[in-house]
């Protein structure tokens, strides 16, 4: 906040152990959502080695504008469209 109590950005945290080279910084629906609505206010900051005395921290303004993909982890298979019936209608 500014001294005037102006919010100055909204900040999501996320960390890893290690190095950030082959993992993800995952935003939920609800925070992605956040970060859309609130465009320039929201930043994503991500601690790189967050357990060690040699963390980064990575500071990204509007992560959704730079977002170059989007995951869909295994929790998708509950809606998701199969062809596994297919498979079993034809091979009767």
């Amino acid at each position: 906040k500014a001294l005037d109590g102006e919010i100055l950005r909204y900040i999501e945290v996320k960390s890893v152990s290690g190095a950030w080279n082959r993992t993800f910084a995952v935003l939920s629906r609800a925070q992605f959502e956040k970060a859309r609505e609130l465009g320039d206010l929201f930043w994503l900051y991500v601690v790189e080695r967050a357990l060690g005395d040699d963390f980064v921290v990575h500071r990204i303004p509007n992560p959704v504008l730079r977002a170059n993909k989007f995951m869909f982890d295994d929790g998708w298979h509950a809606i998701a469209e199969s062809n596994s019936a297919e498979r079993t209608d034809q091979s009767q």
